[in-house]
């Protein structure tokens, strides 16, 4: 998420880093459901 921020505020691509994103929720949401997802919040978020 921090390397999308930056790259918008330096102007830049930001379509590699948004695709990780989504392939990561997508991939996410199979296995998981939101409250298992929001139990591990701050592992996923060092992770990223």
């Amino acid at each position: 998420m921090y390397s999308i921020k930056l790259g918008l505020l330096q102007g830049k691509n930001v379509n590699a880093p948004i695709d990780t994103v989504v392939t990561t929720a997508i991939l996410l949401s199979a296995n998981y459901t939101i409250p298992q997802v929001a139990a591990h919040k701050d592992t996923i978020q060092m992770v990223q």
